[in-house]
């Protein structure tokens, strides 16, 4: 039962950060604004408003989801928020819907349930301290070529989607060992490095994600911030709490990709 209530914990969350994500971008005409600052300036700074509570209130039903999932798991469920986004942008956006989107929100939908039904997880007994900092470094290492003069715009779109990607992936990850080391005693998180990495991952990403957006086409970012986003917290979940895939599961978080992947690259 717990489980369960942790999928549909995630699932809100999710829900929560795309309504949030949609929202921000209906009202981020108040960023550019020129004109008077009257009632309409003021609706839209209310809306942007709006949705980064909504971005920032996910946090507590994805950290009380990872209580009990994996980061593997919480990450692939992150593929409902492409479902989300898709329709509340034809919705307040007036953006199209395509058939192809409603077959691939099927095929995430199920996946979701049937990781449900073949994801049980075990309990964690320990948690790899040295693979948590080295794999927060990789990503690191990864993206210092962007620094590099000679290195193209699209080279240096995808390093920075990808290093997007697997700190936003990261991001679960710290969620998840804070919760599972201190349970839901949110005072003594505080006395420890995880809320800080957890914001300093936040902002690098947040940032990366904007500059590869203004370099590249939106079309080779998503697809790219989106895979790793799922794909690296499978990778820490491996070295970090010794969680071991089976082939079931991993088909199932590839089907998920892809059908994120499909969604996005249609749009």
């Amino acid at each position: 039962m717990y489980y369960i209530f942790s999928i549909l914990l995630a699932l809100l969350g999710f829900t929560l950060l795309s309504t949030g994500n949609v929202l921000t971008k209906a009202g981020s005409l108040w960023i550019k604004w020129q004109g008077r600052r009257d009632g309409e300036f003021r609706r839209y700074l209310a809306i942007w408003l709006t949705g980064l509570v909504l971005c920032n209130l996910s946090l507590i039903p994805n950290g009380m989801a990872s209580k009990i999932l994996p980061p593997h798991i919480v990450s692939a469920i992150s593929g409902w928020e492409i479902i989300v986004m898709i329709v509340l942008s034809h919705f307040l956006l007036k953006e199209k819907i395509f058939t192809s989107d409603l077959i691939y929100s099927i095929i995430i939908v199920s996946c979701i349930f049937a990781l449900s039904i073949v994801g049980r997880p075990v309990p964690v007994e320990h948690i790899d301290k040295t693979a948590f900092y080295i794999l927060l470094s990789i990503p690191f290492l990864l993206v210092i070529h962007v620094l590099f003069k000679g290195i193209g715009v699209k080279p240096k779109t995808i390093l920075l989607s990808i290093f997007a990607g697997c700190l936003g992936g990261f991001s679960l990850v710290i969620m998840n060992v804070v919760v599972k080391e201190y349970g839901y005693n949110i005072g003594n998180y505080f006395s420890t490095p995880y809320p800080y990495l957890f914001a300093f991952s936040a902002t690098a990403a947040f940032i990366a994600v904007q500059l590869a957006m203004r370099w590249g086409d939106m079309m080779l970012v998503g697809p790219l911030l989106n895979s790793f986003i799922i794909i690296y917290p499978v990778i820490c979940s491996y070295f970090v709490f010794n969680s071991k895939l089976g082939i079931i599961q991993i088909i199932i978080i590839a089907a998920i990709i892809y059908s994120c992947i499909a969604i996005l690259k249609k749009h």
